[in-house]
């Protein structure tokens, strides 16, 4: 009896060993055809088929953007042709791209994307220094009039100008340094010139030597941000109303929204206007 129980021991423990081995074998064999770049162009198929869980299983981005957030960037920005014009290797676990992508409607730019190791998967990683990258470059604004369809059927969006002469406001408080963050409201710019007016009231943070934003006009996209203009205000300050241009490529540019990237480190508090 006691031979025949370690007879049984042994064989279960030989039916396990030969089972982790053959997951082990299957794992590796699945993972061996999986590059960064083949995981960068799997996600590009899946913004340019419009697949919101397979986008999902696939990016992590630090803009804290929803499933509701992706669709509605797919409603208006849709991605009919992209080529990967640029690659390389930051480290063993860090890869950079620069995407050409065309989109409906006329736009086309240039959108840097990384692609990182997290645990033993890559994923495209979209964050505060791919969405500031001097390589993020608009090419082609595309049309006016496409947009200006595209946000007309959006929900709850905000009139393409106010009554007044202020596009939005911002109030802020405890944003981290160094984290990308956006206007709550959306604006259009009017079409009367290529600027608009940063009225700042306070910009202060918790490391006053180094306090400083970068301020910018964007629309959010799936793979990034397009950029209408940028405009960097050095300096920590409360109830000045500082009225400092910023400069963008054409008149108009629907549906943006205003983008904070404040210096690391320190915690930030703003307050201001947006004029035109």
């Amino acid at each position: 009896m006691k031979r025949f129980l370690g007879g049984l021991v042994f064989m279960l423990v030989f039916a396990l060993a030969i089972t982790t081995v053959s997951t082990s074998i299957s794992a590796t064999s699945a993972n061996k055809g999986v590059t960064p770049q083949s995981v960068l162009e799997s996600y590009l198929q899946a913004v340019k088929e419009q697949n919101v869980d397979k986008i999902m299983s696939y990016v992590i981005d630090e803009r804290d953007l929803t499933v509701a957030d992706y669709k509605e960037m797919m409603s208006y920005e849709k991605l009919n042709n992209y080529e990967v014009v640029k690659s390389e290797t930051l480290s063993d676990g860090t890869h950079y791209y620069v995407v050409n992508s065309s989109y409906e409607g006329g736009l086309v730019k240039d959108v840097p994307l990384e692609v990182k190791k997290v645990g033993t998967e890559w994923k495209v990683n979209i964050n505060t220094d791919t969405l500031s990258s001097d390589d993020n470059k608009t090419l082609q604004q595309g049309s006016d009039q496409y947009y200006e369809n595209a946000f007309s059927i959006i929900e709850n969006q905000d009139p393409v100008m106010k009554t007044m002469d202020v596009l939005m406001w911002w109030d802020f408080s405890k944003r981290q340094g160094g984290k990308t963050f956006y206007s709550n409201s959306k604006f259009s710019v009017p079409g009367i010139h290529k600027y608009v007016i940063l009225g700042i009231d306070t910009q202060l943070s918790t490391k006053p030597n180094n306090t400083g934003i970068n301020y910018a006009v964007v629309r959010k996209g799936v793979l990034g941000d397009t950029v209408w203009g940028t405009k960097y205000v050095k300096g920590h300050f409360m109830g000045e109303n500082k009225r400092i241009k910023l400069n963008g490529n054409t008149m108009t540019f629907k549906g943006a929204n205003l983008r904070f990237i404040p210096n690391a480190p320190g915690v930030y508090a703003g307050i201001g206007g947006l004029d035109w």
